[in-house]
């Protein structure tokens, strides 16, 4: 397993040393999770693409996976999750630090619209800078969700 993507209540339990697991959170709004990585290999390609259009994909050995850092988990751990992205064996490509508009967050969240949470979700991804991260490493990308 990679340690960068986990749905929280599933990182919790199978995978605690991944970034959702340590940074994310349980708050009155319920699960927080703290960024946004992609699914698999199909997913990762078009989100970097999202992000970064020009960005080379393809690289003999070595896979790419996106990272976005949410607003608020940004501006108070971006330094503490940088360095767990390098203590787990990640490169970062690129960065790009941004702030959402409302019509970016629901075209790339547009699969969880009509979710009860894509609300929220859209507020919390437009209420200040996140920060892009095009990720590679040799380890397989994979998640639990």
């Amino acid at each position: 397993s990679s340690g960068i993507n986990a749905e929280y209540g599933c990182a919790k339990q199978e995978k605690p040393d991944s970034l959702r697991a340590r940074f994310g959170k349980e708050s009155s709004k319920g699960v927080e999770n703290a960024v946004h990585s992609s699914d698999d290999k199909d997913a990762a390609a078009k989100e970097l693409a999202f992000f970064f259009p020009n960005f080379q994909n393809e690289t003999a050995g070595l896979e790419r996976t996106l990272c976005v850092i949410r607003p608020d988990t940004n501006k108070h751990y971006k330094e503490k999750i940088l360095a767990t992205i390098e203590e787990l064996g990640f490169k970062i490509a690129l960065r790009r630090e941004f702030v959402m508009s409302k019509e970016m967050a629901e075209s790339f969240y547009r699969k969880q619209r009509g979710e009860p949470f894509f609300g929220a979700l859209v507020d919390q991804m437009t209420s200040g800078p996140s920060l892009a991260l095009a990720l590679c490493s040799a380890k397989m990308i994979t998640g639990c969700k």
